[in-house]
């Protein structure tokens, strides 16, 4: 294998400034984020105005880079709002701004003509004329369609030349690139305007014309059928030929996605990457990256279309995500007499079987022996919102969390 170009960037979403602390301390090298309106999350937390110029701050204080998804398809009415927002959004010092709609890109070029464009994949771009297209019109990286085998993708980066972005994990859409009509159709809520239900995640059956009320099951078990769900896209066993490719970004999806999460599979990635340039003739996949992405809640994986479409399999079998561990707890100081301190986020009990999880491998697993409160007196059981203190096997860092194992 030849050494990578260029180290590509490792991009990480976040939905509020917590998922966005986390991505920053887990690994990414930039992360997306939008405000209220004009996004393709609208149902995700998000930020207002205020907390975006904090939220941009505090990922430049880090060396880091934001980009503000504005990447929902606006209709007229929409229009004037979207300049008025891009208009406020201009001086904050977003390193690019994420974009489908060519009306979107036409307002962003008259109200931060210094700020960089980047095209979404719902603009669903699929071959290197239209790459120049756009490349040509301005936009500095494109983020490509998820359609898309590794040999389309090298050749558009290699007629192009310009930047190129892939999702490498997370959620896949039935629809193409994601732009969907279901969601409209049965619940009144546009896909197209940050508005998904996932509706293709419902359940269904096959109805006879002239049967009304009759449900024929196709490849149905006792859960329901599952024609119109994908397994989630994960391209982790896949680095050596995305390092080798010369995509500029990898990028994760999942804004609506909780930290632990966002910390496991940032972390693997993360990991991956950086242990495949310290040595890309020798590598192999650490096994506890593929563990990490394992034990948060997660669907069936493919490789989508990456490998090509006759080897895509992406509709998935079983309806229920698989977990292997849940988050316990966000360790918010390490404390000075060995104590840390734990926001707790789900029930904790002496005698569990805890994880330990900062950026870094190994995770120490330990038994929860002893819990005390904030005030120093000893405690058996904790909630969802409290504070306790606990002796933790190895040193820890703020924003470094604390998991229970459920296998």
């Amino acid at each position: 294998m030849g050494t990578p170009q260029r180290r590509p960037e490792l991009i990480a979403p976040a939905g509020d400034m917590e998922r966005l602390e986390t991505a920053l301390h887990f690994g990414a090298d930039a992360v997306y984020l939008s405000g209220k309106l004009f996004s393709l999350r609208t149902f995700s937390k998000n930020f207002t105005l205020p907390e975006l110029d904090e939220a941009v701050r505090r990922v430049h204080a880090r060396g880091k880079r934001a980009y503000l998804a504005v990447n929902s398809f606006v209709k007229n009415r929409n229009l004037d709002p979207a300049r008025s927002f891009l208009r406020t959004c201009a001086p904050m010092g977003f390193d690019a701004v994420i974009v489908s709609d060519p009306a979107v890109f036409e307002l962003c070029r008259e109200t931060m003509p210094s700020v960089p464009v980047h095209l979404s994949t719902q603009a669903n771009i699929t071959n290197a004329l239209a790459a120049r297209h756009w490349f040509g019109l301005g936009v500095r990286r494109i983020i490509l369609a998820r359609e898309l085998s590794l040999e389309e993708i090298r050749t558009i980066k290699r007629e192009t030349g310009g930047e190129i972005e892939v999702f490498v994990h997370g959620a896949l859409c039935m629809a193409y690139s994601g732009r969907c009509l279901l969601s409209l159709y049965l619940a009144d809520r546009d896909a197209n305007q940050g508005l998904c239900t996932q509706t293709c995640r419902w359940r269904y059956a096959l109805v006879e014309e002239k049967r009304p009320g009759i449900y024929l099951p196709i490849e149905e078990d006792r859960q329901g059928s599952y024609i119109l769900n994908s397994k989630d896209l994960c391209l982790l066993g896949l680095l050596p030929e995305l390092m080798e490719s010369g995509i500029d970004g990898f990028k994760i999806e999942g804004r609506r996605k909780g930290i632990h999460y966002l910390a496991s599979v940032i972390k693997a990635y993360r990991c991956a990457m950086d242990r495949y340039l310290e040595g890309p003739d020798d590598y192999e996949l650490p096994p506890d990256c593929w563990e990490e992405i394992r034990k948060v809640s997660n669907r069936e994986y493919t490789s989508g279309f990456f490998q090509g479409a006759e080897a895509s399999s992406i509709c998935l079998d079983e309806e229920r995500p698989s977990r292997r561990s849940t988050l316990a707890g966000v360790i918010r100081d390490s404390g000075e007499d060995g104590w840390a301190s734990i926001e707790v986020r789900s029930r904790l009990q002496v005698g569990d079987t805890l994880e330990q999880m900062g950026p870094a491998f190994p995770n120490p697993v330990f038994s929860l022996s002893a819990m005390k409160t904030p005030d120093g007196e000893a405690c058996l059981e904790a909630h969802e919102g409290n504070r306790i203190r606990v002796r933790l096997p190895a040193r820890a860092e703020p924003g470094d969390l604390v998991r229970k194992r459920l296998d």
